[in-house]
């Protein structure tokens, strides 16, 4: 992707983590292209970071090379498909709590120019291919539990076609926001029914989506 698309990804995005997804045309199209993997917003600071910890006069293909010309690169056909081993190391020293944990913060409001936002890095190396996801038709108790038991604090959320819907955080299914969103469905007095009281199922709101959904599956 390019340097200025990822920093307003950082800029206007809200969440820790953003899906990577596969182009699928010379263009990124919103909504467009398979899910990849997850990368986080540390992570993205630390690529970023680098075109100003490093000093602009070192060739690209020494071994020393400053980062931002090792894993940045004008043309999209000469960005690295592998990653650096350096940056692996700043960013194991920023989880570890080191030097790098604070100089890395805010880096997407640093002074880029438009060549540095013309740049692609390849994000591939950086991202989690492995991260966990559900499905947009996963009922929300077992989405919950998800987050809940892995201690995660947000899931990409996909169609059947593997691309992404959305993403879901903790925030989302915070007490609140489940009660409001059931109280749009059934009767308030129905929310917190006992096992006791003799009603296994709580009573759908009148006139409510979900009532005429029911009502017209028993004519069918």
């Amino acid at each position: 992707d390019t340097v200025g698309r990822i920093l307003a990804v950082l800029r206007e995005g809200v969440h820790n983590g953003f899906p990577v997804l596969a182009q699928v045309h010379d263009e990124v199209v919103e909504g467009e292209g398979r899910f990849e993997g997850l990368v986080l917003r540390s992570t993205l600071r630390h690529l970023v970071a680098t075109r100003f910890r490093d000093a602009e006069d070192s060739w690209e293909d020494r071994e020393d090379a400053p980062l931002w010309n090792t894993i940045s690169a004008e043309d999209p056909r000469k960005v690295p498909l592998n990653g650096d081993p350096r940056l692996y190391r700043q960013m194991e020293t920023h989880v570890k709590g080191g030097s790098a944990n604070q100089s890395n913060k805010d880096w997407e409001w640093a002074a880029f120019s438009d060549a540095d936002r013309a740049r692609y890095i390849n994000l591939g190396p950086y991202m989690n291919a492995a991260c966990l996801t559900v499905n947009e038709a996963l009922p929300l108790h077992k989405t919950l539990d998800c987050l809940q038991q892995m201690s995660l604090r947000h899931l990409p959320v996909l169609d059947d076609n593997h691309r992404v819907r959305g993403m879901i955080t903790r925030h989302n299914l915070s007490r609140q926001l489940l009660r409001r969103s059931v109280a749009a469905f059934y009767h308030p007095r129905d929310m917190n029914i006992q096992p006791h009281e003799g009603r296994a199922t709580p009573r759908l709101r009148k006139g409510s989506a979900k009532e005429r959904i029911v009502q017209q599956a028993a004519h069918e």
